[in-house]
């Protein structure tokens, strides 16, 4: 079925005192790379591990280009079974504004991101297919920190029984952690209304320590505990519920990057061993990752980097 196209450019224009942490925000994954990536090019393969003799099968193919500040200004992936997803994007950062122009297009479908100031800082995302669309809404403090949001999907020819609406409330400590979400899906429905809570708690070094799902009751459906080393590395995952508890281990090369997880199932009896091992370039970015599971290699990614002079 052939979707109508749209397009789209937007300027967005975000008071001073944002600036760091909406540009923060924009900032990719470039991040935490090692020198200045000017481009990065991924290949993805991936085996079912219930069938361990089958072959590794290409799951995704990605580039991504960055400028010099570490934002992402171009993004193509294309996904297995998917449509391709392009995004152009250009970052300016002038003395009072962040300009930020964006055109995103996934297929035939045209994403639509808007950013711009009301009382404090409001997005508005929408997309729009011939069967589809979806619209966002999020509330942002004066630090940056999202409050509230509102997302409403529907189909176009349907009715309007048939859509669907979730908003949610974000509440922090004075240490600015996020310590509460609140969920309502489709508010207003009534006594047929769902809500949820997810609740956290941290250690004195801001590291999230416990997490719960709540019911509309108060509930408690599941709960995460968290474990950290004296390095903050995260080192130890439990999940507990009456249905299917499991814990999970990490453990971590000189590098920082992860080289074995040990999970454990108790009720379904499973005691899954997975390593990880890495190639690394010059500059110290992996550009080679396989990772094994109980003895069968599961996962293959090989990345090249392009670094400014």
């Amino acid at each position: 079925m052939k979707f109508a196209k749209y397009t789209y450019y937007f300027l967005l224009l975000i008071p001073v005192q944002l600036l760091g942490q909406v540009k923060t925000a924009l900032l990719s994954e470039s991040s935490s790379f090692h020198g200045p990536v000017s481009k990065l090019s991924s290949v993805v393969y991936a085996r079912d591990s219930k069938f361990p003799k089958s072959p590794l099968l290409l799951l995704r193919k990605s580039v991504l280009t960055y400028d010099s500040t570490g934002c992402t200004i171009h993004r193509n992936v294309h996904d297995s079974g998917s449509a391709p997803l392009e995004t152009f994007s250009t970052c300016i950062i002038t003395d009072s504004a962040l300009i930020h122009l964006t055109k995103n297009q996934s297929g035939d479908t045209v994403f639509f991101r808007i950013i711009h100031e009301i009382s404090s800082l409001e997005t508005i995302t929408r997309s729009k297919n011939q069967e589809y669309q979806f619209y966002c809404r999020e509330l942002f403090d004066t630090l940056g920190r999202i409050i509230y949001s509102n997302s409403i999907s529907t189909f176009v020819k349907s009715k309007l029984e048939d859509s669907s609406c979730k908003e949610l409330f974000y509440t922090y400590d004075t240490s600015g952690n996020l310590i509460k979400v609140r969920s309502i899906n489709d508010p207003g429905s009534g006594y047929d209304k769902i809500t949820e809570t997810k609740e956290y708690s941290y250690d004195s070094l801001s590291n999230r320590i416990h997490a719960r799902l709540l019911r509309h009751d108060n509930f408690p459906l599941y709960d995460f505990l968290y474990s950290y080393n004296s390095s903050n590395q995260l080192i130890r995952t439990e999940f507990h519920s009456t249905d299917s508890p499991w814990t999970e281990q990490l453990f971590y090369n000189k590098q920082g990057d992860i080289i074995r997880k040990i999970t454990d199932r108790p009720k379904e009896k499973k005691h899954l061993v997975g390593e990880i091992t890495y190639r690394y370039d010059l500059r110290g970015n992996w550009i080679l990752r396989e990772e094994s599971l109980n003895g069968v290699l599961i996962n293959k990614e090989t990345r090249q980097f392009e670094y400014y002079q």
